[in-house]
């Protein structure tokens, strides 16, 4: 083989050289045309999606590569005027396997209530409402086929048409909280009750509220994680107007205080707004499109697939509003103080600034880092150094003011899980969407 290849490297010596230059020209215009392809395809952070930060590796918190990511989705079937039946499938993260019905069971009564988000690992609960009692359920979601287990019985005055409408673990599993209330359109006499599982002789209740606005309940925000904190939320809307006010229980004093700004109140659907505490509970981060527009500076005519009304065609305009944007907000709950950690300025040439620069949803990576999500994608924020990380993006919009975007369900890098029933992997940019029947109509959650 050597004697055949020697005498060809000899006679076509010249035509080799010449073959290497054609080559190196070659390879030189192919980066040059994938350098140009790149400049085209990725935009700054004034028109669209924002930048990469150049040391990556770096401002990702670490993640637990044995934290298998489990995600779950239920179905219900009210057909029965007495039951209620439920199936829990676990998804598939592989393609190639279907779901998993891993529990199908009963609870009494018609509609009754489901939380997924118990404050109590691998444990979900049903709060089912009878003319004299309430009923409260517990599922434990990580052994296959359990069943439903009564946690506690609470008796219900039926001439004040008296409801059990949330209910949470506290005290590391050992309690229960949950809340009562009268009536219905109009809900009065809403309390605050805990109840120790171990001796249910011991419980606390908290007046919340003699009365509280048309078509507004009370719900549970979160809880410190020594229990001895708890924030709730009443919550109430009617024709597009939305009303929220937050409270704050102090076990330890026995007091129930408003907390007065937060959160920022939406106005409506023009002004969806999102919130997120953090892990260790010490800081409050969200973001708000609350910057007022002259309303003689909105577009009169509706457009369907539009969050409400965008800018008049008119170029003063825009440079008129050119700081307006979704901005993200952190409060430190402890002293109050507040600080802007970012400001969405994405599509200053955009009309609909209420949709391409609004921030759509909000979650904590751990205490030092935000993800939030635009009508682009999803990043990371550093809230102490503001620096930003691009984690996953959607494919390019040509209006945002015609897209709708899903807000993220839960994240726990490199998965992100959205409400639009489709799972994201980061470092691969793959998406998994759950196109089965069940999955479809089903609710999806992931135990945290």
């Amino acid at each position: 083989m050597n004697e055949d290849t020697n005498p060809l490297q000899s006679n076509h010596g010249e035509s080799r050289r010449s073959n290497s230059k054609i080559i190196w020209a070659g390879v030189l215009l192919l980066v040059v045309l994938v350098s140009a392809f790149l400049a085209y395809k990725w935009p700054f952070t004034g028109v669209g999606i924002l930048p990469l930060t150049n040391n990556q590796q770096d401002m990702i918190p670490s993640t637990d590569s044995n934290n298998v990511l489990e995600v779950f989705y239920y179905t219900t079937d009210n057909s029965s005027q007495q039951n209620a039946y439920y199936k829990i499938f676990k998804v598939s993260l592989n393609l190639e396997k279907p779901d998993i019905n891993t529990h199908s069971f009963t609870i009494a009564g018609r509609y009754p209530s489901i939380i997924t988000d118990s404050w109590k690992k691998n444990t979900i609960l049903f709060i089912s409402n009878s003319e004299t009692q309430a009923t409260v359920y517990s599922v434990d979601v990580s052994s296959q086929n359990s069943q439903p287990q009564i946690l506690l019985t609470i008796p219900l005055d039926n001439n004040k048409d008296e409801r059990v409408r949330e209910a949470r673990f506290v005290d590391n599993g050992t309690a229960l909280a949950f809340i009562t209330a009268d009536g219905s359109g109009r809900v009065e006499n809403s309390v605050l009750d805990i109840v120790s599982l171990k001796d249910q002789q011991k419980k606390e209740n908290y007046l919340l509220s003699e009365k509280s606005p048309l078509y507004a309940g009370f719900g549970f925000l979160v809880a410190t994680p020594d229990s001895k904190t708890i924030y709730l939320h009443e919550t109430g809307g009617d024709g597009g107007l939305i009303w929220s006010q937050w409270y704050k229980v102090d076990r330890t004093t026995k007091a129930v205080r408003k907390l007065g700004k937060l959160p920022p109140i939406a106005r409506g659907e023009d002004n969806p707004t999102a919130s997120a505490f953090s892990p260790d509970r010490t800081r409050l981060a969200y973001a708000d499109f609350s910057s007022a527009v002259d309303p003689a500076d909105l577009n009169q005519e509706y457009r369907a697939g539009y969050y409400g009304q965008c800018l008049t065609f008119n170029a003063n305009l825009l440079q008129k509003y050119a700081s307006l944007g979704g901005t993200v907000m952190v409060q430190n709950l402890n002293t109050g103080a507040t600080d802007e950690v970012f400001r969405n300025l994405s599509y200053q040439d955009n009309y609909c600034k209420n949709v391409g620069s609004r921030i759509i949803s909000l979650r904590w990576l751990d205490n030092s880092h935000l993800a939030f999500e635009t009508i682009d994608g999803v990043y990371a924020l550093d809230v102490n150094t503001k620096q930003q990380q691009t984690l996953f993006t959607f494919e390019r919009t040509i209006s945002p003011g015609e897209q709708i975007r899903p807000s993220i369900l839960f994240i726990q890098l490199p998965f992100i899980v959205f409400s639009d029933h489709s799972i994201v992997q980061t470092n691969t940019n793959k998406r998994l969407e759950s196109v089965s029947r069940e999955a479809q109509r089903g609710n999806f959650f992931v135990l945290e």
